[in-house]
């Protein structure tokens, strides 16, 4: 079984969570005239979100460490979509999947693990870059 305290570089297991749930809240807020950002990022209706439809620095930097972590793999993502924005459970995804619950759990704890290093980084760039040190 996994600790769900096991931290994510920087972020606790709890905090990632958090900081993933508002990032799906705003990716499936629509904005005026359009589909949510869910819609396309899943190509199926979704429930709309909370009232998140500002973009923060928080969920911009979020939106980025995700894309790198679906660019690595793409099971990644399919976990992450269909767990955050599709709101549905491990065994839910592993039944849609047609594999085991476990295989899920392992997919999801790497692909989180993935995403809060890509958090860490850009975080850490952008401090950086806002103290004016070269990034190179």
């Amino acid at each position: 079984m996994f600790d769900v305290n096991v931290g994510y570089v920087g972020l606790s297991s709890d905090e990632l969570d958090e900081r993933l749930d508002r990032w799906a809240d705003w990716a499936r807020a629509p904005s005026a005239g359009s589909m949510s950002a869910a819609e396309g990022y899943m190509r199926e209706r979704v429930d709309s979100g909370a009232d998140s439809t500002e973009l923060t620095d928080e969920i911009a930097i979020t939106e980025r460490a995700i894309a790198r972590t679906k660019i690595e793999e793409k099971a990644y993502w399919r976990v992450i979509s269909r767990y955050y924005l599709g709101r549905l459970c491990t065994r839910e995804i592993a039944s849609f999947f047609c594999v085991s619950y476990e295989s899920i759990q392992r997919l999801l704890q790497e692909a989180k693990g993935r995403i809060g290093y890509h958090i860490f980084e850009l975080e850490r760039q952008a401090d950086e870059h806002n103290a004016g040190v070269d990034i190179r």
